[in-house]
């Protein structure tokens, strides 16, 4: 396999459609930045820009920074396709006197990719050994209330910056650059959410430009629904990007509380994979509960990959209540 070859297997992990064009904008270089982090948002099908919170919203979108209630840790690994490893490590918190806070590390790594060896006529030769391929992220962001800017409180409007540095390795080939996204988001009320994220602007990094997108995304959440413990959200995402065909993203969550724990049941739909087979749901299950000023989460997704198998995704979270004395 050559090193082109080796980042398309990347590719197609970031839900890139077959026949993306090497080198163009937002080519197979940075494809990874289009994945999700958190095994909450895998479950939902990624559609966390309108109402995702806490270390999520640094990858989904920074602005829902502000809604974090907890100083949160966050861990996530992921078992990607085609034995392929994800990690994602984050922290979360919103100040007393005024903004919110995160910091991220991702790393995606695939340390067995097969070195394949062609003859003259293009024919494949055997085998050469393997080599690894991975992918690093470090990333910062912030997030405010633009409602006294703006003159719009009654929208609730929030903005947040995330920029990262992030590397890329191919066999003994290796690119870094940087990146940021600039996001919005509304909350006109009746528990409706509206939001709009600019990702991936940046330097461009081995020739190849990065994968840019806008998303807009539109969340509805109820609290309670049906009973005095229970909460239901639902959101569709919209990314739009000029290398890639349309896409689209729904994700529902139902939660409920059953002796001091609360369950929520989740699942969802990515459309526009572009992987053969792949039918694009996804599901998830998570467990929360709370003692005092601490509080603890598990969390599980599961999303079927068509011909590549299948990611499954594990996830701890642990927050707490910080002093306000600050």
């Amino acid at each position: 396999m050559t090193r082109v070859g080796a980042a398309l297997v990347f590719a197609v992990l970031a839900a890139a459609p077959a026949g993306a064009e090497t080198g163009g904008a937002g080519s197979t270089t940075g494809e990874p930045l289009r994945l999700a982090r958190p095994a909450r948002d895998m479950g939902m099908g990624e559609a966390q820009a309108a109402t995702g919170t806490g270390p999520g919203a640094i990858a989904s979108n920074p602005a829902g920074l502000l809604d974090t209630r907890l100083a949160t840790l966050h861990f996530t690994h992921v078992f990607q396709a085609a034995e392929t490893r994800q990690e994602y490590l984050a922290w979360a918190q919103r100040f007393p006197f005024g903004p919110a806070l995160g910091f991220s590390i991702f790393w995606l790594y695939n340390g067995g990719t097969s070195r394949t060896l062609e003859d003259s006529n293009g024919d494949y030769a055997g085998q050469a050994g393997s080599y690894s391929v991975s992918f690093g992220a470090v990333s910062g962001a912030v997030a405010i209330d633009i409602a006294e800017l703006t003159g719009l409180d009654i929208l609730r409007p929030t903005a947040g910056l995330a920029v990262r540095a992030f590397s890329q390795q191919v066999d003994d080939a290796k690119n870094s650059g940087a990146s940021a996204d600039l996001g919005l988001r509304i909350r006109p009320g009746f528990g409706f959410s509206l939001a709009a994220v600019l990702q991936n602007m940046g330097s461009r990094m081995a020739g190849a430009g990065l994968p840019r997108q806008w998303v807009v995304a539109g969340g509805w959440e109820a609290s309670p629904l049906l009973t005095g413990s229970d909460a239901f959200s639902i959101e569709a995402d919209l990314p739009i990007a000029q290398d890639r065909k349309g896409s689209s993203m729904l994700g529902l969550e139902y939660a409920f509380t059953v002796g001091g724990i609360t369950v929520a049941l989740r699942g969802g739909t990515k459309q526009g994979l572009g992987v053969p087979g792949g039918a694009g749901l996804t599901a998830g299950v998570g467990f929360r509960s709370s003692a005092g000023t601490f509080a603890w989460g598990l969390d599980y997704a599961y999303q079927p990959f068509g011909d590549l198998g299948a990611v499954q995704a594990l996830a701890l979270t642990a927050g707490f209540q910080p002093k306000q004395n600050l």
